[in-house]
């Protein structure tokens, strides 16, 4: 691995690593004073506290799993699955921090259920999480990935298009997930947003699937 595909590489799992602590911050204008911090087997909120506190956990957990994150070098595909699983846990208590909910799941679901702009930008967020988890290890397949003329042609132009794409697809899962988040964006601007960051995608895809064309004719 050249230095640079090295900095690529960190410059992902500190993106991922970091998502939860970065989507608190933009989150805090929209945030009540006192958020959930405890709730029971059913997901009814029965303790709060003050947001700092919240961030300053936050932040030292996302600093152990980057540093985990890092150190691993087996397994790293079931470490990403914990830490996807991990972002929705926090996303449903993000979401208990700027929507008002006495039980997560049942205030998850009437929040999702309220807009096709919320359904749209969760799908798009789980979708593209999904693709940058997955970036690595799928084979070229016709059902799921990035799926062009280009990474049809060889397992290695498969390989080259969805890691050199996986910080853009990262990025815009996230984006979608903070436009999900978002309480006061109203339903046409949501929507709006995240079909923005599917083209943004698909511009990205097609740049660097001319970028191997290209190395190939040298």
């Amino acid at each position: 691995m050249t230095e640079k595909e090295v900095n690529e590489s960190k410059i992902v799992k500190i993106m991922y690593s970091f998502s939860p602590v970065v989507l608190f911050v933009l989150l805090m204008p929209f945030m009540m004073k006192d958020v959930p911090y405890h709730t029971d087997l059913m997901g009814n909120i029965d303790s709060t506290g003050n947001r700092f506190i919240m961030l300053c956990v936050m932040s030292v957990f996302s600093a152990m799993f980057f540093y985990l994150y890092s150190s691993i070098s087996k397994k790293r595909m079931l470490f990403s699955l914990i830490l996807a699983v991990l972002l929705l846990l926090v996303t449903v208590f993000l979401l208990a921090s700027v929507v008002q909910m006495d039980n997560l799941f049942k205030g998850f679901a009437n929040y999702i259920s309220r807009s096709y702009g919320n359904q749209m930008s969760f799908i798009v967020f789980m979708m593209m999480l999904l693709l940058f988890i997955t970036a690595d290890i799928i084979p070229p397949n016709s059902v799921f990935g990035i799926r062009n003329s280009v990474t049809f042609k060889s397992k290695d132009a498969w390989g080259f298009v969805h890691t050199k794409a996986k910080p853009v697809v990262l990025g815009c899962s996230l984006a979608n997930l903070y436009i999900f988040l978002v309480p006061n964006l109203d339903n046409f601007m949501k929507m709006l947003l995240s079909f923005a960051t599917i083209i943004v995608s698909l511009v990205t895809v097609t740049i660097i699937s001319q970028k191997y064309k290209s190395q190939l004719s040298k």
